[in-house]
């Protein structure tokens, strides 16, 4: 556990490090004006880093570890506003639809339904063992199994699941509504209902 941990902390410093000297070399620019501008200047193409939104995803894994850690106390409560949301955020601010249905399909299949349905296999027989005697282990197998077909979120990873439905939607939403008024009223009427 102290090891994870000082390794944790290790590449929580390397981030804040990286995070920083990029603020500081050439002068500070807003980190969505640093996008702005790399989009602009050609700079990000699929597949590069942004340094920013990786800093971000370090301080969303650190705060989903200690959320879960802290569970009670009222900083858990605090970090549990965001730190799944901020996931979501990035992954929505970094989304592209501009890919052929067929490849955007197997790519989302494999960044994360196959990680989504690799962790069930071990962690539901785990599950099911811990969860009481050995008589009703197949049963205790067979419906967390459905519940991570059907998502019930019976489980750590839910959020795969969930964000491959989302990201599935928005390539549709995105390809089928043209005009920007009309994509916010759409997204904005789903996210109400």
């Amino acid at each position: 556990g102290r090891l994870l941990a000082a390794r944790l902390a290790s590449e929580i410093e390397r981030l804040i490090s990286a995070f920083c000297s990029e603020r500081l070399a050439g002068g500070w620019q807003p980190p969505l004006r640093i996008l702005e501008m790399k989009l602009e200047a050609g700079y990000m193409e699929r597949g590069k880093r942004v340094t920013w939104v990786d800093t971000a995803k370090g301080w969303g894994m650190l705060a989903i570890i200690l959320s879960h850690v802290m569970t009670g106390h009222p900083v858990s409560r605090w970090l549990y506003t965001f730190h799944v949301p901020l996931f979501f955020f990035l992954s929505g601010f970094l989304f592209r639809a501009d890919r052929p249905w067929v490849d955007f399909w197997k790519g989302k299949v494999q960044k994360l339904l196959l990680p989504y349905f690799a962790l069930a296999l071990p962690i539901i027989p785990a599950e099911a063992a811990l969860a009481g005697s050995s008589a009703d282990f197949w049963e205790r197998v067979g419906e967390m199994s459905l519940g991570v077909l059907v998502q019930r979120r019976l489980w750590p990873i839910w959020f795969l699941a969930c964000l491959f439905l989302l990201e599935i939607l928005a390539y549709w939403l995105l390809r089928l509504v043209k005009k920007p008024v009309s994509l916010a009223l759409t997204a904005a009427a789903m996210g109400a209902a």
